[in-house]
């Protein structure tokens, strides 16, 4: 057993202890109507895209110094880049493990772009995509939007490159890279991550938030409050109260660590609060409000892309919320009134489910300060909550 698990540890040392090589070839235009330093930018900035998603202790993107040196002069590195039909081979000649490339077109009157990926080893697409606009910065957003899921698959990739199979007497290693070719199904013209199958069973894998997103929300809350409150003099009974309130508003998603992002989000909520049982016209309490709503959290979303690139999954989530009141008014029982605190804070925790862009959940906001100055009453409310990110 001892011998075993020390042949498995070398293994994952061997696998996972050296860093893979990434050669991101210049950017060619096949139109030859985009400008020199147009095309190097768009080269830059496809580097540092690979360098923020590909984790530095794995892996190492070339620098263009050691790409030109592999092919021998600048000029040899150039033509070579232009006439890269094959990225693979070329990738084989400059010692990386992966190879990508942009190419610049054009249909009709717009521009197009192309990108390929490509595992030197094997030969095997990682993943590709296109994408067309009227100019050059339209280009850029396609590069920034798309080349950060295609260099995940990278790391997809790697993670499933080895698959470890048990049996009753020793377990065995099998190297899907090594494995015939049969074995890997390509969707869409081969442009998708390969599917391999190596046993009955797949595992999951969940795809990083890698970009700052904005968008828009929209909530439903039910509210009530965990103590009596008296709003009037001492000749009014004390109650309970109840509410709903609507809110809509803007929502930002920021990647954090890992799994995690941090979600600033600020809303216009519009409340009623009355009592929680009928009662006489001299007791009937009806608040109305409008406030300004501002969470502050942090969710861990645990969600993995199809065959279609659409993210799908499930989040959880956890933080703080400042509600800021803009204007409060009662009914017009002169018996009842309203020292309204100038804001009020709360902790929220809640779940959803992922499905692309859109985030469906429930939250939970329990308050930690007081409604109203002097007859107090802390509120809690349970949120229905839709998002949708562009």
């Amino acid at each position: 057993m001892k011998k075993q698990l020390f042949v498995l540890l070398l293994f994952a040392l061997a696998a996972y202890g050296q860093q893979e090589r990434i050669a991101i070839l210049n950017t060619v235009d096949d139109s030859d109507s985009v400008k020199l330093s147009d095309l190097s930018y768009l080269t830059t900035r496809f580097r540092e895209l690979a360098a923020e998603v590909l984790p530095k202790s794995r892996y190492a993107i070339m620098s263009v110094q050691s790409i030109i040196d592999f092919l021998g002069s600048e000029e040899r590195a150039i033509k070579e880049c232009k006439a890269a039909s094959c990225l693979a081979a070329l990738g084989r000649k400059v010692s990386a493990d992966y190879v990508a490339q942009a190419r610049l077109g054009k249909f009709d009157k717009d521009l197009t772009i192309g990108v390929e990926l490509y595992s030197s080893k094997s030969g095997v697409m990682v993943g590709s995509f296109t994408g067309k606009s009227k100019n050059i910065s339209g280009l850029l957003a396609v590069l920034n939007e798309k080349a950060p899921l295609m260099f995940e698959k990278i790391l997809s990739d790697s993670e499933s490159s080895v698959k470890i199979y048990e049996n009753k007497e020793t377990p065995k290693i099998q190297s899907s890279v090594e494995k015939d070719y049969e074995n890997v199904e390509y969707t869409h013209e081969g442009t998708d991550k390969p599917s391999i199958s190596v046993d009955s069973s797949m595992s999951v894998e969940f795809s990083k938030p890698n970009r700052l997103k904005f968008g828009i929300g929209g909530a439903f809350d039910q509210l009530s409050f965990r103590d009596n409150v008296n709003f009037g003099n001492s000749n009014i009974e004390a109650t309970r109260l109840i509410g709903d309130a609507f809110s809509l508003g803007v929502v930002m998603s920021i990647p954090f660590v890992n799994l995690l992002t941090f979600n600033p989000e600020f809303y216009l909520v519009y409340r009623t609060i009355k009592n929680d049982y009928e009662c006489s016209t001299i007791c009937q309490i009806i608040i109305k409000e409008f406030a300004i709503n501002i969470p502050l959290i942090v969710s861990l979303e645990f969600a993995g892309e199809t065959d279609n690139n659409i993210r799908v999954g499930g989040y959880i989530e956890a933080g703080a919320s400042l509600d800021i009141p803009l204007s409060t008014s009662v009914n017009s029982n002169p018996e009842i009134y309203v020292d309204r605190e100038k804001f009020n804070s709360s902790v929220v925790f809640g779940a959803g489910f992922i499905l692309g862009d859109f985030y469906l959940g429930a939250r939970g906001n329990i308050g930690i300060t007081f409604f109203d100055k002097n007859a107090g009453g802390k509120f809690s409310s349970r949120i229905f909550i839709a998002r949708y990110f562009f």
